[in-house]
């Protein structure tokens, strides 16, 4: 029987030990980087998902009872982004207004074709790259249920949702 508990502490490498943020090459413990796209008026709750890409690896949180793994999959997807490049425009965006998104596309990771998207007649098209990391020391509370990963107990998301929020 796996039991619910709650975490309070700093955040620590996990197993894998320190991760580098692909896009702006900062050492963390989780990362997950997101390129939307979409019409800025004839489509406001349509978002094309053009890029996504997230650590899977668990981290620890380190409290008074010691270091506790910690799933990746209890981060929300509402997990507030560290980085974020937003540019509104009805040509596709030069490398100056928006750097972040070309640094990804320079590295083949997003197509050009999708780069080169051009809005509708009387629109603009918006591109919003965001990072977001979760860095060691930061302080965090989670919980969840209690799994095993390797032999070793792991907080897991649990039916209860998302049980996850930084300081």
């Amino acid at each position: 029987m796996f039991s619910f508990t709650k975490v309070a502490g700093e955040v620590m490498p996990g197993p894998e030990g320190l991760l580098t943020s692909p896009l702006t090459g900062v050492s963390c413990v989780w990362y997950k980087v997101k390129v939307e796209s979409w019409q800025a008026r004839a489509d406001l709750h349509h978002r094309d998902t053009v890029f996504l890409s997230k650590t899977k690896h668990p981290f620890r949180v380190l409290d008074q009872s010691g270091p506790l793994l910690i799933s990746a999959d209890i981060i929300p997807p509402s997990f507030e982004a560290t980085v974020t490049e937003t540019v509104s425009m009805k040509r596709p965006p030069t490398r100056d207004q928006a750097p972040l998104l070309h640094s990804l596309a320079d590295r083949g990771l997003i197509p050009q074709a999708t780069l080169n998207r051009r809005a509708h007649l009387l629109d603009e098209l918006i591109w919003e790259t965001s990072e977001t990391i979760l860095l060691p020391g930061q302080r965090v509370h989670a919980h969840g249920r209690v799994g095993r990963y390797r032999g070793l107990p792991i907080l897991r998301r649990s039916v209860l949702g998302f049980g996850f929020r930084a300081e």
